[in-house]
């Protein structure tokens, strides 16, 4: 089970792939207390299989996933 926080569909805004049609796979849960952490929600989330969330990933037309927030080793 991993801990999610969200699954969207959105355009990727930085990096190699900006503006790229992507799909943003948000982990929530995170022990490290950043100081420049801007996803303030990272404690909540729901609990999910890898086959609830590639059934999830599917429902979008996209090819690009984007795994962010949460930290991923937890």
């Amino acid at each position: 089970m991993i801990k999610i926080s969200e699954i969207f569909h959105s355009i990727q805004g930085e990096g190699k792939h900006a503006g790229v049609n992507s799909i943003f796979l948000r982990l929530s849960g995170c022990d490290l207390q950043c100081s420049f952490c801007d996803t303030l929600y990272h404690k909540q989330g729901k609990q999910m299989s890898v086959e609830e969330i590639k059934k999830e990933i599917k429902k979008y037309n996209s090819y690009n996933l984007v795994i962010t927030g949460g930290e991923p080793l937890l």
